[in-house]
């Protein structure tokens, strides 16, 4: 059991039960205030779709939300360089700013550890079936790091020689690895957006075309989770 249930019993004869979770633990989404089954209710439990159920099965508690991934995206904006409008310079705009790329993300430490992925998109510059992709939108370079929160274990404590079981102890260690764990990966992405935010005031991120240097004028950082979550059911009858 993950929660708690306390239920009374009102002057008409109905029972009214409340549901909480316990500590570390939360309903995944909207829960009624209360749960009530009597005269008032025509004995169904307020929430129960039919009465033709023998058990009514309250929200589940889950461990609250833990972060898969920490993901941090970057974006630069070229508004001053030209469009692109020959696959020759789809070419050389594309392999230009993919080095610029290159070059800046392997000084962050996640990446240069391995444990960073990079992704990188060059949008209102590209090639589809042989010609080139017309765009009103200023040619701009988005890079995204990717960083797994490594999961935490859970403990199972030895009860007798053949029988293991999870206590409240190995719960609580669990949720402290997982926050331990989370903590270090949002530390890397910090990391990681410091050493870019140092290349954009160096102005590495500067691409030179033809003898000539553009310079980003826009850059965006946003910081992403991607989520899980384990349930666990309870029932009341």
């Amino acid at each position: 059991m993950l929660g708690t249930l306390n239920c009374t019993n009102t002057s008409i004869g109905d029972q009214v039960c409340y549901a909480e979770c316990y500590p570390g633990y939360q309903f995944p989404g909207n829960v009624l205030d209360n749960y009530t089954c009597g005269p008032s209710t025509l004995f169904m439990w307020t929430g129960q779709a039919t009465k033709n159920v023998k058990v009514f099965r309250l929200p589940s508690c889950s461990m609250r939300e833990v972060p898969q991934k920490v993901t941090l995206k970057m974006k630069a904006e070229y508004s001053d360089l030209p469009s692109c409008t020959s696959i020759e310079e789809v070419s050389q705009t594309t392999k230009t700013l993919h080095d610029a790329s290159t070059q800046n993300m392997r000084r962050i430490p996640c990446v240069q550890s391995g444990s960073c992925i990079v992704s990188e998109t060059i949008q209102n510059c590209r090639v589809h079936n042989g010609r080139v992709v017309r765009s009103a939108g200023p040619v701009s370079l988005e890079v995204r790091l990717e960083k797994d929160v490594e999961p935490a274990k859970m403990n199972f404590t030895r009860i007798n020689a053949t029988h293991k079981a999870v206590t409240w102890i190995d719960v609580i260690n669990y949720i402290n690895d997982t926050a331990e764990n989370l903590k270090n990966s949002i530390e890397d992405m910090e990391k990681a957006g410091n050493s870019s935010q140092n290349a954009i005031n160096s102005g590495n991120f500067s691409i030179e075309l033809k003898g000539k240097t553009y310079c980003h004028i826009v850059l965006v950082q946003l910081s992403s989770f991607t989520r899980m979550q384990v349930v666990l059911g309870d029932t009341v009858e």
